[in-house]
């Protein structure tokens, strides 16, 4: 054999060698699909599809780990009808806007903007519109307290990864409308019974009940599942997004969801539940020490 075939054939086998580790890597769930749980089905349908699982999403500490990403608050400004509107733009990490077609689908939706306030007291769970393809995104909501932190969840396209952007934002008292609660859903959730440890998977598991007898449960998917949970500690440093283990339950006067809470820090922590009901989004509290 001589050494031009040598070459050749060293050469033809490294090609299948690297070609084939590329698409290997490719197969592999890394970050994108277990840690982060987003990623577009295909390049073709990217920001059209999505694919989610269930896999438990350590706390996600924007202030210890901070993202590249901005958020610029452009205004907060009172309607008519009681409510605020929310003007920001997304920046990416040269600050340049990011376009709404820069975004993929996660959930159903291309931006997850969670307010919470300083007292853990009042949680949104919002989904901001793009104003054309400035970069300018807008979102209404009815205010509950004068000052919210917030955290702005999306993925760009173009790394398939998440992205955190955070700040906050002061209202006038004025602004403040009362809390409605006339649902006949009762919550209730397990596995908070006693103190948590931090960097382990707890199952929790949320159970719904009609309070009017003899009825199904009057429950509706939101962002294509029937219940969400978002907890936060105390100093409101991060977040930790879970999503139910159980895809579709069984629904009658009552319901079961499983979910798997990873908090990667110690600390006291609010989880807010929340569901749709009767075309409105529900949300109720429950506290849990972490140690």
């Amino acid at each position: 054999m001589t050494r031009k075939t040598i070459q050749c054939l060293s050469a033809v086998t490294l090609t299948l060698l690297f070609t084939g580790t590329y698409f290997a890597l490719r197969a592999i769930p890394i970050s994108e699909c277990k840690f982060l749980h987003y990623e577009p089905l295909s390049t073709e349908t990217a920001g059209e599809d999505e694919l989610c699982n269930v896999a438990p999403v350590p706390f996600v500490d924007v202030v210890n780990a901070p993202f590249p990403v901005g958020i610029e608050v452009v205004s907060l400004t009172p309607t008519s009808d009681g409510e605020m509107e929310l003007q920001f733009t997304l920046l990416d990490p040269a600050g340049d806007p990011i376009l709404p077609h820069e975004l993929a689908i996660t959930h159903t939706r291309k931006i997850h903007l969670m307010l919470i306030d300083e007292t853990l007291d009042s949680y949104h769970h919002l989904h901001p519109q793009p104003l054309g393809d400035s970069g300018d995104y807008r979102v209404r909501f009815t205010p509950r307290s004068s000052h919210y932190r917030f955290f702005a969840e999306f993925v760009p396209l173009r790394t398939r990864q998440i992205s955190v952007a955070d700040g906050s934002f002061e209202l006038q008292p004025e602004s403040i409308q009362a809390e409605r609660d006339e649902t006949p859903i009762s919550f209730e959730l397990e596995g908070i019974e006693q103190p948590l440890r931090a960097n382990r998977d707890h199952k929790l598991k949320l159970k719904l009940t009609n309070e009017e007898a003899d009825t199904p449960l009057p429950l509706e998917k939101t962002m294509d599942a029937y219940a969400h949970l978002v907890g936060f500690e105390d100093s409101l440093s991060g977040y930790a997004h879970m999503h139910p283990l159980t895809v579709d339950p069984e629904i009658g006067e009552s319901a079961e969801m499983e979910f798997l809470f990873h908090p990667t820090r110690s600390g006291n922590f609010r989880i807010w539940v929340q569901i749709r009901s009767n075309g409105e989004d529900l949300f109720r509290p429950f506290d849990v020490q972490v140690l």
